[in-house]
């Protein structure tokens, strides 16, 4: 074996000859008799430049090895002239056993150790002679105990990669070797220097635009029998060396090749075409153990299927294109080492459990229906794709325009198509598995001729997500019946501030409610100074209309903010309880979040009108009565009205003003600054909530009936309403926190 080494390696020299400044280093440390474990044997030069140093290593083995490790192991150590790679060791033994952790070559003999699971750039950074050394022999020693692989490492490889890469369906072989198909389309990618790139389809998978340039390549499936990992021998070259690789692992290649392509004969295939066989490999720890995970390899052939099926005496090749098969015969495994093949390095298309697996969370196949895919929307929704959350039907009636590009998720090469079929089209392209079932181009406040469809949209899903931005269709979900819990997510004008509205899983506490306790939420907390205030002051026009503005809102903000609140809706989904999020990005975006937890819904129902408030807003009612006993004591109800649905809505609560009279028998409500008071809360909330009627109390004792100087105050506030053609609202809170509701009339 030493002088078929001297052989490959060249020329030999003395070791003071060598020109590569490591091997230098090397054969100057081993001759300064410092290091007691190696001796110098020899040096060597290729043709190439490739320098090589014969080393003896002294070993420490225990008395019962595992594998076949010898207390003196010659090496031969391969140095690179460019340095680009690691230097290669090679074991001199022509008995070397098969053991884990060997670097695949071209050839079974000599064999190549693997030392390192890091980049030869960062090894290169520490790299000295003494420390090369001490790796090869600790390699040798914990591969003698069987310690060299750990029990927590991955499995090794059955090869390793090579130049070209195939890219194949994520569930290939998801369903077992009957369920694979004998036959996909591959369609050939890019072509560097670096490698090449394919990707393989099945059949009803290729458009008639790539059937073209698919007809050039066919592939086709096998699954070997679970085999133990590390028993690497050497790159296979041609379809014999393939067939080697597979027969201890229980798959017949040739036999298997025979029968397939004898039934491609009938003509459902391109004889043409070059073959690409994809072939996949159980691996278990050890031969007693089941398989823990499975290498999936592929092996292109130089030559078309016609004349593979030629030259391993499948079929005879006609003059005209045709072939006809021959009978009996086994395959011609000599013919079958001259047909060349190069070894792929297949991967795993993007399917929604990947996605999820290399984001680091749990793959989910909620159904969701999506509300408007603006800037907002479009960003979250292919950030939750990306991450293996969901399945989606989109709903919007809006087309993109050019200024849209500038902060949605659609390229230019989508404006005048509907966002919901282009960002259908862009979804289902980021994972293999069309994670975008269905695109709705419809106003979901008026639907028309797509009502049924957006019905069944809302009514089959496990979540109704809301980005529309918009009041009208918030209401419209909150008081709908249809479908299941609602989730709103919105940025205010400036977008600095991202929101989050979320109902419950029962949807006990509804979208308007948690729209007005978002509000109260603006007037009482200081940190959200500003939220509605400060409007954007640049406006750019985009089109001729009056209509045709737009806000000159960053795009870092929106992506900030989307990547927020894909994160935030992916845990909203999983929590029943409804909540309240805020987040304020900074100038300098960095994030502050707000959370709250909204109090129970309450309703009431008053002729043909419905009072919707919250059991926080009911509380607050009842303490400010306590307060003030034994006195009567009273205020302002501040909510909006959805004059639409009948609703008037309660959400806040301003006290007693100062000036008031306040008495055991008697209240009578001053207004000292209360105008004021008032004004704040419709700048705080941008208009939002305003006056909607008055409150009292009465003392202990007495009921929540209205007295006559309440029946004189309810039709004073009627009067006061009625200029606007608003109902009036009073409230009488009793003893107990028993609160009396009175709207449009008093019995």
């Amino acid at each position: 074996m030493d002088g078929k080494l001297v052989d490959i390696l060249g020329e030999a020299l003395s070791p003071d000859s060598l020109g590569i400044r490591k091997a230098q280093e090397l054969a100057r440390f081993l001759k300064g008799g410092t290091y007691p474990f190696a001796t110098l044997r020899s040096a060597s030069r290729k043709v190439d430049g490739t320098e090589g140093v014969v080393v003896d290593l002294s070993v420490e083995v225990g008395q019962e090895p595992m594998h076949d490790i010898r207390s003196v192991e010659p090496v031969a150590i391969l140095f690179a002239a460019s340095d680009e790679y690691g230097p290669e060791v090679l074991s001199l033994r022509t008995d070397f056993p098969q053991v884990p952790h060997r670097q695949l070559r071209d050839e079974e003999f000599p064999k190549g150790l693997c030392l390192y699971d890091e980049p030869y750039a960062t090894v290169r950074l520490t790299w000295t002679p003494a420390r090369f050394l001490e790796r090869i022999r600790n390699w040798f020693r914990d591969t003698a105990c069987g310690t060299l692989h750990r029990d927590d490492q991955p499995l090794e490889p059955i090869l390793l990669a090579g130049g070209r890469y195939l890219v194949i369906p994520a569930d290939l072989f998801a369903r077992g070797t009957d369920e694979a198909p004998d036959k996909l389309w591959v369609l050939p990618r890019a072509s560097s220097p670096e490698g090449e790139y394919f990707i393989a389809r099945r059949l009803d998978q290729v458009t008639m635009q790539e059937q073209r340039s698919a007809l050039a390549y066919l592939a086709t499936t096998f699954e070997c029998l679970p085999q133990p990992h590390g028993l690497i021998r050497k790159t296979p070259r041609n379809v014999l060396d393939v067939h080697n690789l597979t027969m201890p692992a229980g798959l017949d290649l040739l036999a298997r090749l025979r029968d397939r392509m004898l039934n491609w004969n009938r003509g459902d295939a391109p004889l043409g075409a070059r073959l690409v066989m994809i072939i996949f490999f159980p691996k278990s720890r050890t031969a007693a153990q089941a398989p823990e995970v499975s290498d999936i390899w592929a092996f292109m052939t130089v030559e078309t299927v016609r004349e593979i099926g030629a030259k391993l005496g499948f079929w005879q090749a006609l003059p005209n294109g045709h072939v006809a098969a021959l009978i009996g015969g086994d395959p011609d495994s000599a013919k079958a080492a001259s047909i060349d093949v190069c070894v792929m390095h297949p991967a795993f298309a993007l399917n929604r459990y990947r996605a999820a697996l290399v984001n680091g969370y749990a793959p989910s196949t909620a159904c969701i229906t999506v509300i408007g895919v603006g800037a907002l929307g479009s960003q979250v929704v292919t950030k939750l794709i990306r991450g293996g959350f969901g399945s989606w039907t989109l709903i919007d009636n809006d087309y993109l325009l050019p200024h849209n590009v500038a902060r949605h998720e659609l390229s230019q090469g989508a404006v005048g198509f509907p966002k919901a079929e282009m960002m259908q089209v862009l979804g289902n392209n980021i994972t293999d598995d069309r994670p975008v079932t269905a695109a709705i181009v419809a106003d979901l406040l008026a639907p028309r001729e797509r009502k049924e469809q957006v019905e069944a949209a809302l009514r089959s899903a496990d979540l109704i997500l809301d980005f529309s931005a918009s009041v009208p269709v918030a209401r419209h979900l909150a008081t709908i019946t249809l479908g299941p819990r609602r989730v709103s997510a919105f940025l205010n004008p400036d977008a600095t501030d991202l929101v989050i509205l979320a109902e419950d899983s029962q949807r006990r506490i509804p979208l308007d409610c948690l729209e007005m306790q978002y509000y109260r939420h603006l007037c009482h907390h200081s940190e959200l100074a500003g939220h509605l205030v400060d409007r954007p002051t640049g406006r750019i026009r985009y089109a001729q209309t009056c209509r045709d503005l737009t806000s000159d809102i960053p795009e870092d903000l929106v992506a900030i903010h989307s990547a927020i609140a894909a994160k935030a809706l992916r845990e909203v989904s999983g929590d029943p309880n409804a909540a309240i999020l805020i987040w304020r990005a900074a100038p300098d975006r960095s994030v502050t979040s707000f959370r709250s937890s909204p109090a129970s819904f309450y309703e009431s129902v008053h002729n043909d009108w419905r009072l919707r408030s919250d059991c926080n807003l009911l509380s607050r009612l009842a303490s400010l009565r306590a307060e003030r006993l034994k006195n009567e004591t009273g205020g302002v109800l501040v909510g909006a009205f959805d004059l639409e649905r009948r609703i008037v809505y309660v959400a806040d609560v301003i006290p007693s003003p100062p000036d008031s009279s306040e008495q055991p028998v008697l209240y009578i409500r001053g207004c000292e600054g209360l105008a004021a008071h008032l004004q704040d809360i419709e700048r705080k909330t941008d208009g939002m909530l305003q006056y909607v009627g008055e409150w009292h109390s009465h003392p202990d004792g007495i009921s929540t009936n209205p007295s006559e100087d309440d029946r004189k105050v309810f039709g004073w506030l009627a009067e006061q309403m009625q200029t606007e053609c608003l109902p009036p609202v009073m409230a009488i809170v009793g003893e107990g926190a028993n609160i009396r509701w009175f709207v449009d009339g008093i019995a």
